[in-house]
């Protein structure tokens, strides 16, 4: 990882027919942020551009590791101020798969 480059990392991701995979690749490299992809064996790993990623971008990248079962904690890499809002709401369908169960502090 750069200062500007993440690699997100997908696994055995599991395609139900040959269309759905070609819409996988085609959706990711959609995302604007996307610069490049590489795979080895039955690991994709995703070269996403930092000062590329907005509100837009992360959305998709959210919807696709959600429908596709993509290991989605590494997100939690692109919480920033501007996003924090929306991205990290606690009642967001993937509140719990990025950031984790949610912590009950009781004094």
């Amino acid at each position: 990882m750069s200062d500007n480059k993440v690699i997100l990392i997908a696994k055995k991701i599991t395609y139900y027919s040959e269309k759905d995979e070609a819409y996988f690749f085609k959706w990711l490299e959609s995302i604007k942020c996307v610069e490049s992809l590489d795979g080895k064996g039955d690991t994709l790993f995703i070269n996403v551009m930092l000062d590329k990623v907005n509100d837009k971008s992360l959305r998709e990248i959210v919807a696709l590791f959600y429908r596709y079962k993509v290991d989605m904690k590494q997100l939690s890499v692109f919480k920033s101020d501007k996003n924090k809002d929306w991205f990290c709401k606690t009642h967001a369908f993937w509140h719990r798969r990025v950031f984790g169960k949610n912590k009950i502090i009781s004094i």
